[in-house]
């Protein structure tokens, strides 16, 4: 999870090739996500993620 200025992003990170998994969805109820990311093979690739601008994420 990052936050930032009240805002909140749910990280999921999975390192196979998986279905969406429940407990994001549960995250989601719960925190009510500005947004929500899935890095891995079935989202953004992790190398991908690490080169990003955290903070432009919560523009």
């Amino acid at each position: 999870m990052l936050e930032h200025k009240g805002k909140v992003i749910g990280l999921e990170i999975k390192s196979g090739h998986t279905e969406h998994a429940s407990d994001m969805a549960a995250f989601e109820q719960q925190c009510k996500p500005y947004k929500v990311l899935l890095v891995g093979n079935s989202g953004i690739p992790w190398q991908e993620f690490l080169e990003l601008e955290l903070l432009e994420l919560f523009a």
